[in-house]
């Protein structure tokens, strides 16, 4: 019984392999075939006749190399380009023919070409399209009209056409062809009509393997062949499951509820009372002890004036249990910084011969009080300046001029805002400033004589680090800068009548600040 089998297997494999082998030598053969030549009725046309004593026939075909004799006389052949030729015949009824090679000749019908008039004539070209399908027996469509069934063939004229391929429980297709000379062999591979297939889980993210390959994660959104397939559902933190379905067009939609398989999980904190999130849900105070899914969680911790703590746990099945220290930190911190500035104001270095240098240094003094709002977020209020000495300047006072080294030294008063980006031994932070600024110039000679005041506003930021010397006692190093806009009330430089102060300066110092509080 076997042995007939595997005979009439062999029988049926060879009859399919004859079949394909012989369907292409036909095509093959097919490309050889004479083509034939197609023409368009001939018209009259408004084109100006350059020898009117006799008939003006102008041709157009894709055909090159064409050849043209009539039952009369052709008085003259002239190509203008590959494919126009001007005929000149004398008036009257032609047959015309038309040969090339490779192509059958065409004779045309009896038409009669009158002297003084102009006419064209347009040749199609037509090729073969074969097409086959997998499996045959399809109805193919044409540019919505002409239809065959696959394998088979059809005479097209060169260009653009619309090709539609439909079969009983298989998908339709639909594409163009663009036919030249040459015959086109076309084959297809057709797919079985599809059904929709959604599955969601809960909890979602889970496996699902159709008929032993996995496709994905749930939710599945997908599509497959009709028909009967298994379903495999997995994820470590749950039971499998297993089933059978049957697609149909209709499609299928479920949801299946998964069995948890659950694992413990204690966490204490050091110090205690700290809040716990498991995947962003409340769990209590530390210390907890839970039941949990198997798998990956996310943990949050957090306790008033401490570093908050998020991390993931792979919770499995012998359980989990952890001890967490969390770091201090005091809320109130105050300081008092020291370093160089180079400012960018101009008017009042301006010399006698119109020269401004483009900066001048001075020492810079900063004071600050922050609020740490959490781990790392703070805010509160900063005053920083600088203080210059201007050598041997030139000043106006009360109307007389004088020349003396000269004080000035404005400062910013406003509120700032800190990120500390992470805690520990080394914090680096950013911050961002605003406020007023006000400053007076005076005499070495007498500090409470003011020549000129300034006023404004100014915004600065600046990077630093923060190093800690002790439990509360800290060293800070930082870059800052400010911009702005203000006026002088006055000028007490003889040789500028600007009032426009520019605020903005870069600054490097060193801060040391202590921190309580929180306890």
């Amino acid at each position: 019984m076997n042995k007939h089998l595997r005979y009439s297997a062999v029988s049926r494999s060879v009859i399919v392999i004859f079949f394909m082998m012989a369907w292409s030598v036909i095509c093959y053969a097919q490309q050889k075939l004479i083509r034939q030549m197609v023409p368009e009725p001939v018209s009259e046309t408004q084109k100006v006749n350059p020898e009117p004593d006799k008939a003006y026939v102008h041709v157009k075909s894709q055909i090159p190399n064409l050849r043209f004799d009539s039952n009369r006389k052709i008085d003259k052949v002239v190509q203008t380009s590959s494919g126009d030729w001007d005929l000149w015949l004398p008036g009257g009824t032609h047959i015309l023919k038309i040969s090339a090679d490779g192509y059958q000749m065409l004779e045309l019908p009896p038409f009669n070409y009158g002297k003084k008039k102009s006419f064209e004539l347009k040749l199609k070209v037509m090729s073969i399209y074969s097409i086959t399908t997998n499996p045959v027996g399809a109805l193919v469509k044409i540019d919505d009209q002409d239809t065959l069934t696959s394998p088979g063939r059809i005479e097209l004229e060169l260009g653009a056409h619309k090709v539609e391929i439909s079969k009983p429980n298989y998908e339709s297709l639909v594409f163009n062809i663009n036919l030249t000379e040459e015959s086109f062999i076309d084959e297809k591979k057709l797919s079985k009509v599809t059904g929709a297939f959604l599955l969601r889980t809960d909890p979602s993210e889970a496996d699902v393997a159709i008929d032993g390959h996995i496709i994905g994660k749930t939710p599945i959104d997908t599509s497959m062949a009709i028909g009967e397939h298994r379903i495999l559902i997995s994820k470590m933190s749950c039971e499998d499951m297993a089933y059978r379905i049957i697609l149909d067009e209709h499609g299928y939609t479920d949801k299946k509820i998964l069995v948890r398989r659950v694992g413990s999980y204690h966490l204490t904190t050091n110090p205690p009372e700290a809040k716990i999130k498991i995947d962003g849900a409340d769990a209590g105070k530390s210390p907890v002890s839970l039941e949990l899914g198997l798998g990956k969680h996310a943990v949050e911790i957090d306790l008033a004036y401490h570093d908050e703590l998020s991390y993931d746990i792979d919770l499995t099945d012998n359980g989990l249990r952890e001890n967490k220290d969390l770091v201090h930190y005091y809320p109130s911190e105050a300081g008092i910084g020291f370093g160089g500035a180079v400012a960018f104001e101009k008017n009042m270095f301006t010399d006698s011969a119109g020269n401004v240098p483009s900066v001048k240094g001075g020492i810079f003094v900063s004071l600050f009080y922050r609020f740490h709002f959490s781990s790392h977020l703070s805010a509160g209020v900063r005053m920083s300046g600088y203080v210059l000495t201007l050598s041997e300047q030139k000043f106006i006072l009360d109307g007389v001029q004088k020349k003396e080294n000269l004080s000035f030294g404005p400062f910013n008063l406003g509120i700032e805002g800190r990120w500390t980006f992470f805690r520990g031994k080394v914090e680096p932070y950013w911050f961002l400033t605003a406020g007023a600024v006000m400053g007076d110039m005076t005499p070495e000679s007498n500090s409470s004589t003011i020549i000129s005041s300034v006023s404004g506003f100014s915004l600065g930021t600046g990077f630093g680090v923060t190093m800690s010397i002790t439990k509360q006692y800290a060293m800070s190093v930082e870059l800052c800068g400010s911009f702005g806009s203000g006026t002088w009330d006055k000028m007490g430089n003889p040789y500028s009548s600007d009032l426009n102060y520019n605020p903005s300066f870069l600054a490097a110092n060193v801060a040391f600040s202590y921190r309580w509080g929180g306890d």
